[in-house]
């Protein structure tokens, strides 16, 4: 896995270099009706390549591994774009140890300065506050920040999924404004390849001239879609306002680079790991908002369940590795039929059906889904959560639940990086993992545990003392 860790860092590298280039030699591909939106580029690359696209990675990854080697790679790489990313990666070397991603100057991905900003060109508008969901895990958090908001609000997205869920749970949502104008992307520009991008600006720009909304809202900051409605919005003088969602991976490229003007963190720790990344956007600790106040007391009654993070797609590890930690899953179930299994599948991937089914005979674990139980809720009752990579464990500090870090090289990275790898068990076998889950079983030995997480705690929580969500509404609606 660390292999396939720091070829993500500079697969990330590369596609900000293969975009300058192309940029260099021919500005206007990466402009559409005058605006530069490479930065939107490279995030929907981000996406397609590495993201949700885990097979172009796999053969990148493949073709790279081939060629260090100084194996056959089955011939010559047809399509340029994944020839021209090689051909990046090939001319560069690290420039960073992974370890020292979040702190190191000499970082391999380069920062946008001011000039990426887009200068405002008109007073806000009076409208109504826009909060746009890009994905359906996001919808905790919205409606954690509107419920009982005494502000003309509206949601919007573009996704049918979220507008559906809007539908269903009586959301008052604005629906799409159909563009007077059909995207247009000149032949010679990135966009025929990347035809979402110009479908996104007309569309969020018609939506602009409609609603003109006073304030707009997002999550987690790191989609292309972010990107271009923020630089729509700062033309228009619209202040925006994204709401951290989980923790930084060193590989998320939205960690950086965001285009809005304020980022909600969930703490002073984490507004200094994203500061340095993020020159042009304010970062406020205000806390969670699906948390119900900085100092809230943890349960009195221990909670009883084993939560199991169930990896998604990704690239960082390889199919044999998300088959191991799911085979050692199984056996820790098998071997401690007094606990009680959750097993909680990442909202945007679900296991196979017959991977489902596997875990699903067992008589003592049972699958959680994610849209009918938020995540603080799901480790409100839990005693112990154990994830391969996952922000989850870091969440979890925050709880009463203990966090096991199945051990992986970019989980342990992304626990160094923030400070608190020390404060979290690490396992590498089953029988490490049922000790572990053993001594939890007894609740004196988890009140100790719990008790000890109290310094990463205080790193996760907001120094003002205030309910989240009210800090958050306060900071969005500032000028």
């Amino acid at each position: 896995m660390e292999d396939r860790f720091k070829f993500q860092l500079r697969l990330y590298a590369a596609i900000e270099l293969f975009c300058d280039v192309l940029g260099q030699s021919r500005p206007e591909a990466l402009t559409y009706r005058g605006v530069d939106l490479q930065p939107a580029l490279e995030r929907w690359f981000y996406v397609n390549i590495i993201g949700h696209g885990a097979a172009v990675f796999e053969r990148l990854y493949a073709l790279h591994c081939a060629r260090r080697d100084g194996t056959n790679d089955g011939g010559t790489e047809a399509n340029w774009l994944l020839r021209g990313l090689l051909q990046v990666l090939e001319t560069r070397t690290d420039p960073v140890a992974p370890e020292t991603f979040l702190t190191d100057s000499s970082r391999p991905q380069r920062l946008h300065a001011d000039d990426r900003r887009p200068s405002s060109l008109a007073a806000p508008a009076d409208g109504p506050v826009l909060i746009h969901v890009y994905y359906e895990k996001f919808l905790d958090q919205a409606v954690a920040l509107t419920d009982g908001w005494d502000v003309d609000y509206r949601f919007f997205s573009l996704s049918p999924s979220v507008i559906a869920r809007f539908r269903r749970l009586g959301l008052p949502f604005q629906e799409p404004v159909a563009s007077a104008e059909a995207p247009r992307p000149a032949a010679d520009s990135l966009w025929t390849i990347a035809p979402d991008i110009p479908a996104w600006y007309e569309a969020f720009d018609a939506m602009l001239d409609v609603v003109r909304p006073m304030r707009i809202v997002g999550f987690e900051g790191d989609s292309p879609q972010d990107f271009i409605l923020c630089t729509l919005a700062r033309a228009r003088g619209i202040p925006t306002t994204a709401l951290q969602h989980g923790v930084p991976y060193y590989i998320v490229g939205g960690s950086r680079n965001m285009a809005f003007d304020r980022f909600l963190t969930w703490s002073e720790h984490l507004g200094r790991v994203f500061e340095p990344f993020n020159p042009i956007t304010r970062c406020i600790a205000s806390g969670n908002v699906l948390s119900p106040s900085a100092d809230a007391p943890l349960p009195d009654a221990p909670p009883r369940d084993v939560l199991v993070i169930l990896p998604n797609r990704n690239p960082l590890a390889a199919a044999d590795e998300i088959d191991a930690f799911l085979a050692a899953v199984r056996t820790m179930v098998e071997r401690m039929p007094d606990l009680t299994f959750v097993a909680r599948e990442h909202p945007d991937h679900r296991l196979s059906d017959q991977r489902r089914a596997h875990l699903a005979s067992l008589p003592n674990l049972r699958f959680e889904v994610p849209a009918r139980m938020p995540i603080t809720a799901a480790l409100a009752r839990s005693r112990a959560v154990i994830g391969l990579f996952t922000s989850v464990l870091i969440e979890a500090f925050l709880s009463s639940a203990v966090p096991i870090l199945w051990r992986s090289y970019a989980g342990e990275t992304l626990m160094r990086g923030l400070g608190f790898l020390d404060d979290v068990a690490v396992v590498d076998h089953v029988d490490g993992a049922c000790a572990i889950l053993g001594e939890l079983h007894d609740d004196e030995a988890w009140q100790r545990r719990v008790d000890a997480l109290a310094r990463p705690r205080r790193h996760l929580l907001p120094p003002h003392g205030r309910a989240p969500v009210t800090v958050a509404r306060e900071a969005i609606m500032v000028p």
